[in-house]
This record gives structure tokens, sequence and C-alpha cells, in this order.
């Protein structure tokens, strides 16, 4: 057995009417579909960390999958940015369960 992996980016002008479709309103939203049934899902409400995401995915999957050799890692993918004009970038990860919601950051010279 295997667990299959795809992004969609709901904000996107092509994505709005398979996210509208499926009821997807906050992001992130991760989604699990059994057995390619788009009506045998359920939402993952679990820590956004991987090793609760990959646990979770190992329970999900059929026991006898367990003793398959890991599977080869992609390799990842980087963004490129542009930036114009002046500031200051700002880069790193929150852990939050879903938005929309608010975050904000002051900057202050010193």
């Amino acid at each position: 057995a295997e667990a299959q992996m795809g992004k969609v980016d709901c904000t996107s002008p092509k994505a709005q009417q398979l996210c509208h479709k499926h009821h997807i309103h906050a992001f992130p939203t991760i989604r699990v579909f059994r057995h390619k049934n788009v009506h045998s899902h359920e939402n993952y409400l679990g820590d956004r960390d991987s090793a609760a995401f990959l646990s979770f995915i190992e329970e999900m999957l059929p026991k006898e999958a367990h003793h398959l050799p890991p599977p080869k890692r992609p390799t990842p993918v980087a963004e490129e940015h542009t930036l114009d004009g002046e500031g200051c970038a700002l880069t790193g990860s929150l852990k939050i369960s879903r938005v929309p919601g608010s975050f904000r950051i002051s900057a202050a010279s010193a």
C-alpha cells in the first residue's frame, strides 16, 4: 500500500472551484481520501509537524505496508523570491492548527 499526496492552493483562482466543491474554507487543510474515493475522506486534525503526520499516515496504512522498504525521499523544491525596495526579509514557520486568523509582526529600529 502507498500514500499519495497532492497540494492545492485554494487562494489561486484556478483552484477556488475545487476548494468550494470540497468545502475547504480554512488553510491549511489536510484532507485524507481513502480508496481513491472523493466521498470517503476525513480531515487531519493532528499536530502540524512531520512526526505526528507520519505517525497518522502509518496508522492509516494496512499493516502489511509497514514491512515495505522506505520510499526514496523527494528532492526538496526551493522557492525563489525577488525583493524590491528597502526593508527586511523574514522567513520561518509557525505551528498552528488552522487559519484564517491573525499573525502580527511589528518591527522597530534600534
